[in-house]
């Protein structure tokens, strides 16, 4: 019996049509998909918000806060960069980022998962992902 449940944006994005990563999907899409399965269940949900939806502390912040109200329990932050010049984002970007992410979620009283994309795939180059893999 699962204990709570996830979004993936993928499987969204391509149910409604479009691609995943592209900004195809707004931040007010991803977190009314998700308000829908939250509403459906008694079981945790987390969701899948990309990058946060933000190009900024205040940005990323704001999801943060409306994904709590939505009465989501969790939610996410990954390290790729759409439409960014390159696929991911710097270590230092990506820190700032969830460092943004983490005082959001302690103020709302959400969990948050911070995703490392870049340590999954081969586009990141592989002394990053080590470097990443080993704090340095």
């Amino acid at each position: 019996m699962p204990k709570a449940l996830a979004t993936t944006s993928s499987g969204y994005a391509h149910s409604i049509g479009t691609r995943d990563g592209a900004d195809d999907v707004t931040r007010d899409m991803t977190l009314a998909h998700a308000a829908i399965i939250a509403a459906a269940t008694d079981l945790p949900v987390n969701a899948d918000t990309e990058d946060c939806y933000g190009k900024t502390a205040s940005d990323i912040a704001e999801t943060v806060r409306l994904a709590a109200e939505t009465g989501l329990a969790g939610l996410s932050i990954e390290d790729r960069w759409p439409g960014g010049p390159q696929a991911y984002r710097t270590r230092a970007d990506a820190m700032e980022r969830v460092g943004a992410a983490v005082e959001a979620a302690r103020q709302h009283n959400i969990v948050l998962t911070a995703r490392a994309d870049g340590l999954l795939t081969q586009i990141q180059p592989h002394p990053r992902r080590v470097g990443w893999a080993g704090g340095g």
